[in-house]
Formats: C-alpha cells, structure tokens, sequence
C-alpha cells in the first residue's frame, strides 16, 4: 500500500513595523475660519485667498500638523535571517 504524503510549508516572512509620517492640512478649520466651504478651497480657491490677502502663506501654516501611523510590513524571510533567527533561539 502506497501513501503519498505531501507536506506543506508555510512560507517564512520577516514582519516590521515603521512608523510614517505625513503632513495633513486642515481645510476644514481653514474654511471655519475664512467663511467659505471646504469644496472652495481646493490649491486654486487657496491661492485666491493668499493673493487677496484674506490670508498669509505664513498663517496657512498654522493649518499644517504631521501625523505619524504605524505601517506593517512583511517581506519573504533570507536563508541568511532564518539562520540568523534559528541562532537566537538556541
């Protein structure tokens, strides 16, 4: 009696976690504070604003604050980190 018996291996990966900042700009407090809907004050409706003086590229600033989120990555593992792995856990 023949039994074929096949055996699967999970495939090993290297998990990471990083941290990615990005600026955010907050057009609806800006809109807020100039009277106007946020759907106006794309690139161009903001341009407007600076060229009449409504507003400074200076004060615009205050509207910027950075974000920072937690990214996970994964990647197939090396012959070289599952060596390096399989050490440590010795």
């Amino acid at each position: 009696m023949d039994v074929d018996v096949s055996v699967r291996f999970k495939q090993s990966e290297i998990l990471s976690v990083k941290q990615k900042i990005s600026k955010k700009f907050d057009k609806s407090q800006l809109a807020n504070d100039v009277g106007k809907s946020t759907s106006e004050l794309n690139l161009i409706g903001v341009a407007e604003l600076v060229e009449e003086r409504k507003i400074s590229s200076q004060q615009l600033k205050q509207y910027e604050h950075e974000e920072t989120n937690l990214v996970l990555k994964a990647r197939k593992a090396k012959k070289s980190d599952i060596d390096l792995l399989g050490a440590r856990a010795l």
